[in-house]
């Protein structure tokens, strides 16, 4: 088990012969896949190590690069070998859906109103209007489109809205 030369020496009836062998151990390849991943449903991602030359890849998805694209949840797992041995990593990608963003549809108000647009408060979510306001409904009297992005979990998805002052 430790690279080295080593001899045997045979002694029969007072006669001895002898041979040397070099014994080179590899070390295993190192395989580290990070820290689990999460993304966005209908959006991908790049998984794997750097290609090192000498080394082969087996993922246990039948790809034999050393990265791959992922869109799906799931467990990968990549074995390593170089020189005869091999070393394996797994790595869990979860994908997330998109928070919902509808305003619903256009609204018409008489001049000198207001109305409050917007969608329900949930917990874990962040918005973003193109007015620059960040809470999930807004009041507004100015004829214009306004536009609120969603996010969560690091998914954000937008919509729309026309507001018409009569």
């Amino acid at each position: 088990s430790t690279t080295g030369t080593y001899t045997l020496t045979v002694t029969e009836n007072g006669c001895s012969s002898s041979d040397d062998i070099d014994v080179i151990v590899n070390p295993l390849p190192t395989v580290d896949l990070g820290a689990d991943v999460a993304i966005c449903i209908l959006t991908s991602t790049t998984i794997g190590v750097p290609n090192i030359a000498g080394q082969t890849y087996a993922w246990n998805s039948g790809e034999t690069t050393n990265q791959i694209p992922v869109s799906a949840s799931g467990t990968y797992s990549l074995t390593v070998s170089e020189n005869g041995c091999s070393s394996s990593d797994d790595i869990n990608v979860i994908v997330k859906p998109w928070p919902p963003a509808d305003l619903g549809a256009d609204v018409a108000i008489c001049n000198v109103t207001s109305t409050t647009i917007g969608v329900a408060n949930l917990a874990g979510q962040t918005y973003a209007w193109n007015s620059g306001d960040t809470t999930n409904q807004i009041t507004v009297s100015t004829a214009d489109t306004y536009t609120l992005t969603v996010t969560e979990n690091g998914c954000s998805s937008s919509d729309d809205i026309n507001l018409i002052v009569n």
